[in-house]
């Protein structure tokens, strides 16, 4: 179950067995559905939580496509903050301290989504991550790893449910 109020989800309540990686992906998904803009007329950036963690997040609005807006969604991962331990071989320390004097972090990331409205329902929302592995990343030729999702809208019906909450 997952609470998602005005495009935000705002909380997320796992099956009391449910593998790390299942949240995990589930998470993902949400965070895709995800959307903070307060108007779909004008560009909007704000701090957007998610999978990531807190992070400034980019809305441009694009063209439109007959009934459809197209909307871009950018944030720069690698400045979130109070994201989760992500596993590595390498030994490092989570935290949560930022300042203009902090070293480097080991993973440049990025997330690039393209969010596709029509009337008031997404019809189609593609999704680009990059992870670059810093120091292994001379010149642009090291370590990454690159994930692309597209979730597409298909059909709807309509249910009754009762006053017990019941179908």
């Amino acid at each position: 179950r997952f609470s998602f109020n005005d495009g935000i989800v705002t909380e997320l309540c796992p099956h009391a067995e449910e593998t790390s990686w299942v949240l995990n992906f589930k998470r993902g998904v949400l965070s895709a559905f995800q959307n903070s803009m307060e108007r779909f007329d004008i560009d909007y950036d704000g701090i957007e939580v998610d999978v990531n963690g807190e992070c400034l997040t980019s809305y441009k609005l694009g063209s439109a496509r007959a009934t459809s807006l197209i909307i871009s969604k950018k944030k720069d991962i690698s400045n979130c903050v109070n994201r989760y331990k992500h596993h590595s071989i390498l030994q490092s320390t989570p935290y949560i301290f930022r300042s203009n004097h902090q070293s480097l972090p080991v993973m440049k990331s990025k997330s690039e989504c393209e969010l596709v409205v029509d009337h008031n329902i997404y019809s189609k929302i593609s999704c680009q991550e990059e992870h670059v592995f810093q120091p292994f990343s001379g010149q642009g030729s090291g370590a990454t790893t690159r994930t692309s999702a597209t979730v597409t809208f298909l059909s709807e019906n309509n249910i009754t449910i009762n006053n017990e909450g019941k179908y």
